[in-house]
């Protein structure tokens, strides 16, 4: 699949959990949802296909609580996807992100708190393991690590700058820090 049928979420307006896993979807914007608000949506895996860009915000995903994107091709989070504030779990793993922080701000070095995955207050199991990630910025440690229960970073070729941060963490009853 590139695209789901048109209107499927009319047809289904109580599907609560979408497994797309394995299919070829590049996108997943309005339209490849058929441009339907999935308002019942809680659990979505998107999991081994070829998605560079999210673009659903919280509008077309209103209940959405578990998010599967991972063995995709991500690079950045989007600002939509920094946007799915109800998510509780949000499983990156084995994409090629770069930075925790959206580009659209990442880029401007912004005097204020950017936009990020550290936004996403509800997140309570966040699994970015390998990816290439150096660095973990101080609003993503203070803000969003000691909230979570579940933080899995494994295989990215961490700074030592931010090794230190998990291990501080992981002191103070936050997240596990990664083998040295």
């Amino acid at each position: 699949l590139r695209a789901l049928p048109p209107r499927l979420g009319a047809l289904l307006p109580e599907l609560a959990d979408l497994d797309l896993s394995h299919n070829v979807f590049h996108t997943a914007s309005a339209a490849t949802f058929g441009g339907v608000t999935l308002s019942s949506l809680s659990v979505l895996r998107l999991r081994a296909n070829r998605v560079e860009a999210w673009e659903l915000d919280s509008s077309m995903v209103p209940m959405l609580r578990t998010l599967d994107l991972s063995h995709n091709q991500l690079v950045e989070p989007s600002a939509a996807l920094c946007s799915l504030r109800s998510l509780s779990a949000l499983r990156l793993t084995q994409n090629q992100l770069r930075s925790v922080l959206s580009p659209s701000t990442a880029r401007a070095k912004r005097m204020w708190v950017p936009s990020g995955l550290h936004q996403l207050e509800a997140l309570r199991e966040l699994s970015i393991a390998q990816n290439q990630l150096r660095e973990l910025p101080p609003p993503f440690v203070a803000t969003l690590a000691p909230n979570l229960s579940d933080l899995d970073v494994r295989c990215n070729p961490l700074s030592a700058d931010a090794q230190r941060s998990l291990a501080q963490l992981a002191r103070h009853g936050g997240a596990e820090a990664p083998p040295g």
